[in-house]
């Protein structure tokens, strides 16, 4: 009787399809990701507010206890109210939304230059170079009116085309922005996207 030992062939006299469909990773790559806060967190944020953090900190400790949501790519983040058992706001919080609100009624309109794409296929729409973004205008308004439209106080909302509502501006035109504040109230404030001259 004979007997056979079968043998694993050494990783080098694999077949070469074998080898090429090995993944290579990093093992100093840091990946954070964008989350929005719950609850307030020591050490991390406030209610409402949108903090980075490591996936295994989110995957771990704040996702399972309720303390944050993960914010969805091409949705960013919701404005959140707190449940009614928790602190209530109190006098100083209502007059800095009443303050906020009245300098958002006296914006004038926002007015950023883009270049125009000149290859672009011929529509009524102009589109242009790069985009303008949410993050750009409430940038722009902090900059040049010394104020701050963020989560948990202030979202903007770029106006809706069909069911979808965009978060870039990515041709000329004017349009009615809408700033959705932490009580439910809605004020519009205009953005104009106006041809760059060289």
């Amino acid at each position: 009787m004979s007997l056979s030992i079968a043998r694993a062939w050494p990783s080098k006299f694999c077949a070469p399809a074998q080898r090429a469909f090995q993944q290579a990773r990093s093992a100093h790559t840091k990946r954070t990701i964008q989350v929005q806060l719950k609850d307030d967190v020591p050490g991390l944020g406030m209610f409402g507010s949108v903090q980075t953090v490591s996936p295994g900190r989110m995957r771990n400790l704040l996702y399972p206890l309720g303390k944050a949501d993960y914010i969805l790519r091409g949705v960013g983040p919701r404005l959140l109210l707190r449940p009614e058992n928790s602190t209530s706001e109190s006098d100083n919080g209502r007059t800095d939304l009443a303050k906020l609100t009245e300098r958002l009624l006296a914006l004038p309109p926002l007015i950023f230059r883009r270049r125009v794409r000149t290859r672009a296929a011929t529509s009524t729409l102009k589109p242009i170079y790069g985009s303008v973004t949410t993050t750009e205008i409430s940038q722009y308004i902090s900059e040049h009116f010394k104020f701050l439209l963020a989560p948990p106080d202030a979202i903007l909302m770029l106006p809706a085309v069909g069911n979808i509502r965009p978060t870039k501006l990515k041709a000329l035109g004017t349009y009615e922005v809408e700033v959705l504040l932490r009580d439910g109230q809605t004020v519009t404030i205009t953005v104009q996207v106006d041809e760059q001259v060289d």
